[in-house]
């Protein structure tokens, strides 16, 4: 194995560390917290420190009104009200998560036709954009997303 190959595997093996670990304290919050909304702040905490996010947050179905409703938000914004404290499903990026029930992945931010924030992307220095469905025995119960001023690791650009 020369250089470039023995430098690229350890990446790859650091990475792969660094994402069971993620994945070990995700999983310790969801079996050991009682508190719901705790809970739900420790993840979006766990993803800004082990994934390097500006911010993230986790919307919850409200199946009554059709509409996701922010429970937790950590790192540059923690604030649960204001205009993506309730987003509709199918509307926003968000809410076209929920209703596509597929994740949006994106290093490329500025441009993102489904980041309508553009002039706000930029002020922020906002590169890369994470959003995933939560689904539970085939129901959409919420998205948890996350904006970043650096590329994703192990991301190819969209």
């Amino acid at each position: 194995m020369n250089l470039p190959e023995r430098q690229r595997a350890d990446a790859q093996l650091t990475e792969q560390a660094r994402l069971e670990s993620f994945s070990a304290r995700i999983g310790t919050h969801l079996i050991e917290c009682g508190d719901f909304a705790e809970m739900l702040r420790r993840c979006t905490q766990t993803m800004v420190e082990d994934l390097g996010a500006a911010f993230a947050r986790i919307w919850t179905v409200n199946e009554q009104h059709n509409v996701l409703e922010l429970q937790a938000s950590s790192g540059l914004y923690t604030n649960l009200e204001g205009r993506h404290a309730r987003i509709p499903v199918g509307k926003l990026k968000i809410g076209q998560i929920a209703a596509e029930r597929t994740p949006h992945l994106t290093n490329h931010v500025i441009g993102d036709p489904r980041v309508p924030e553009q002039d706000w992307a930029r002020r922020e220095g906002m590169v890369a954009f994470a959003g995933y469905p939560l689904i539970v025995e085939e129901r959409v119960i919420g998205v948890m997303a996350m904006f970043s001023p650096t590329l994703m690791c192990g991301k190819r650009p969209t």
